[in-house]
């Protein structure tokens, strides 16, 4: 189930390359690319398209919740698994959901932006409040998952340097591959070097315990999840603010 998760994810990760272009670090840039939007109408493009974008990351997050729900109780029955696990990420993760519930519901609203202002009339100057606080929703939604993003991005590079780096790789990692999309190749190196975890401290028995590959394979899993969970937020806040 983890699994198929990530691969939703990765193909989620790809329907974002395709309508919006090639990841980018910088927001200008992604700006420039992307500043068309600003000519379409939002009735017939701009709200259709959102919605569907923003129904379609909260069924990846929703999915991701209940995936991180699973693997907290496995992990949390074995002490060595313990320690791969980012405190709290279910709770931000939730909290992403929630925003995204929030965001849909401000673009579910039916307002009329594409046609010229005509302030003499009561039901434009009604139309504008809604407007308005649809706005301010959807920019203090933005925040809220600039803050997420940030703090998974922040539990990410420690996690990478400490975790991944020292604990599992046993050297020091450079603090530009513990940066977004760098820190993949990391991940996929320390899964590589993990032969086996076990799956308390004190098992008896340990080195025939198959759960041992499982939980090999399981922290592979994870580690790609988490990464690809910050990536898309990165992505969604960028979107947001364009």
């Amino acid at each position: 189930m983890t699994n198929k998760c990530k691969l939703h994810v990765l193909a989620f990760e790809d329907d974002y390359n395709e309508l919006f272009g090639p990841y980018t670090t910088s927001l200008q840039e992604y700006k420039k690319v992307n500043s068309n939007w600003e000519e379409k109408s939002y009735s017939n493009n701009i709200q259709p398209s959102s919605l569907e974008l923003i129904g379609s990351t909260l069924e990846i997050f929703e999915e991701i919740s209940k995936n991180l729900v699973l693997i907290d109780l496995f992990f949390e029955s074995f002490n060595n698994l313990k320690k791969l696990l980012i405190p709290f990420l279910n709770e931000q993760t939730k909290s992403v959901i929630q925003s995204l519930v929030k965001l849909k519901q401000f673009l579910n609203v039916t307002i009329s932006v594409d046609q010229p202002l005509d302030l003499e009339d009561y039901n434009e100057l009604v139309n504008m409040k809604k407007v308005e606080k649809i706005t301010s929703g959807i920019e203090r939604e933005s925040i809220i998952l600039e803050t997420a993003f940030l703090t998974f991005n922040t539990s990410l590079k420690q996690y990478t340097s400490i975790l991944l780096g020292k604990a599992i790789l046993k050297r020091d990692v450079d603090a530009r591959d513990c940066e977004l999309i760098a820190r993949r190749a990391i991940c996929y190196q320390a899964a590589e070097h993990v032969v086996s975890i076990p799956l308390t401290e004190d098992s008896p028995n340990k080195n025939n315990n198959p759960m041992e590959y499982l939980s090999k394979y399981l922290a592979y899993v994870v580690f790609s999840l988490v990464i690809l969970v910050s990536i898309i937020l990165y992505r969604l806040f960028k979107v947001l603010l364009s």
